[in-house]
């Protein structure tokens, strides 16, 4: 729901402008007050996660961005719209800040967690997807409000569920002892940690341009109307579907993480080596159809690895404030990465509406893309060690604090920590 959010209303937007009255310099601050709400509070929400309990906060989120959802839905002018905006935005980080945290701690043994994880990234890359194609068919059939009036049953569902089903975890209340400092310290810094969320905010800036450029080649060069154009999409989101829930879990046990990242960064980069190519009259079936399909194995590799990797440091003490900055880096990521290609597309393709230069600037913006991919296989060949199969990346995390001294073990005989 929350994802899906920061598309959903972008099909919409001209219906918002013509109803309430905005004025063409005021209707981006619809998407701009979410998106900086969300953004700007990531990292304190997940750091409050840990002091307050992240069951307690992930339901706050919840239901501040539910009533937020309704204000939105019954706003009557700009400024009623855009500050429900900013508060549903508040809503979505305070959710959205503590996820990841809850579930590496929920999820401890590797298996689980692999799959926990990979339904993950699952859940985000559909539902930035399916908000392209949901927005088109509530604003066409319905009306404008209701996409925001859809959050109200499944944030209240959600919440329910959350409830009754979330155990409840301890806060961190009382003052953080050593060891637990040097815990937080050693996962902040963590070569893993700090080198999974610099490959995240590459290619998490590159898939952004991706999805948003196919769509709008579909629609002015194609000729595909936006309801049709986000159906094109389904095709990835199906195959990340496939990958991240049906075999992620799998080949991270046999393979590793690290394997499996650099195998997706290499088809994400391959398959937007090969849009630079695509001409300006492609028929979907034969061009972009294998492509969509390429793509999608790709970041069904590449989004749950990235994620086990960002997460590696993660313990009680911190487990929010790793994933708030985890979910910083992913919006960082895709803003700065959107804001490039759409700069690139516009600029090659000028005031030209002929499908020629419209695709010659989606050429250029794809090829940016795949140097962004590039860019993060080589930060991950760096960075991201091979990671041994066997203790959870948050036991390796402990392994590598100092350890108090313990009695030798006897003669012949070999102590816990060296088997």
């Amino acid at each position: 729901m929350i994802i899906l959010d920061g598309t959903i209303v972008t099909v919409a937007l001209p219906t918002i402008a013509a109803d309430l009255g905005f004025t063409a310099s005021t209707l981006s601050w619809v998407m701009t007050a979410y998106l900086l709400a969300f953004g700007g509070l990531l990292l304190p929400s997940g750091r409050l996660g840990d002091l307050l309990g992240r069951k307690r906060m992930f339901l706050i989120g919840l239901i501040v961005f539910t009533v937020a959802s309704l204000a939105c839905g019954l706003a009557v002018s700009p400024a009623m719209l855009i500050t429900a905006r900013f508060i549903q935005g508040t809503g979505a980080a305070m959710a959205s800040a503590v996820t990841l945290g809850m579930i590496v701690r929920l999820f401890t043994d590797r298996g689980d967690q692999a799959r926990a994880i990979g339904a993950f990234a699952f859940t985000g890359a559909v539902g930035a997807s399916a908000g392209l194609i949901l927005g088109g068919l509530l604003t066409q059939y319905a009306s404008w409000h209701w996409v925001f009036f859809v959050n109200l049953p499944v944030g209240a569902l959600a919440v329910t569920a959350a409830w009754r089903v979330l155990a409840t975890d301890e806060p961190v209340s009382k003052p953080i002892s050593k060891p637990a400092r040097e815990a937080r310290q050693h996962g902040l810094a963590s070569r893993t940690v700090i080198g999974a969320n610099l490959v995240q905010l590459l290619i998490i800036g590159a898939a952004m341009g991706f999805q948003v450029i196919v769509t709008l080649y579909m629609q002015r060069a194609l000729g595909y109307r936006p309801a049709q154009a986000g159906l094109g999409l389904a095709p990835t989101a199906v195959v990340i579907a496939v990958v991240s829930l049906g075999l992620y879990a799998r080949l991270a046990g046999r393979f590793g993480e690290r394997a499996l990242l650099l195998t997706g960064l290499a088809m994400i980069m391959a398959t937007l080596g090969l849009l630079t190519q695509i001409p300006a009259h492609a028929a979907y079936a034969t061009w972009l159809l294998p492509l969509l399909i390429a793509f999608g194995v790709g970041g069904g590799l590449t989004l749950p690895a990235v994620t086990s990797l960002g997460m590696s440091g993660a313990t009680d003490a911190d487990a929010g404030l790793i994933s708030g900055v985890f979910n910083t880096g992913q919006q960082v990521g895709g803003a700065l990465g959107l804001a490039l290609l759409t700069t690139l597309a516009a600029r090659r393709a000028g005031s030209a509406s002929t499908p020629q230069a419209l695709a010659s600037g989606y050429h250029l913006a794809w090829a940016a893309g795949a140097l962004l991919a590039l860019a993060s296989i080589a930060v991950a060949a760096i960075t991201l060690r091979p990671a041994p199969v066997g203790p959870s990346p948050q036991a390796r995390s402990a392994q590598s604090l100092p350890r108090p001294t313990t009695p030798a073990a006897a003669p012949g005989r070999q102590s816990a920590h060296e088997r």
